[in-house]
């Protein structure tokens, strides 16, 4: 199991340190903003973007040059598909 430690910093963003690194990422930085259309236009790999007000999380990707959401508030699932079992 992966453990997790966060530090809020002065400017409001948030560091997080990963107990047991996995790959090359050791650490992200959470940078608050009150809507996703706030986002920079690049991105910064080593950043989760929090839109505020869609309680959801981004990373962005630089080969892409886009966000993706990899994290969702669970109240916004309306139906799960779970296949032709």
């Amino acid at each position: 199991m992966t453990t997790l430690k966060a530090h809020l910093s002065n400017s409001g963003s948030i560091r997080v340190k990963f107990a047991r690194p996995s790959a090359a990422l050791t650490h992200l930085e959470y940078l608050p903003f009150d809507s996703r259309f706030h986002f920079p236009n690049i991105g910064d790999a080593g950043v989760l973007y929090g839109d505020t007000t869609e309680n959801k999380l981004y990373r962005y990707d630089p080969d892409d040059g886009k966000y993706y959401c990899v994290g969702s508030d669970y109240n916004d699932i309306t139906a799960i598909d779970g296949g032709h079992a």
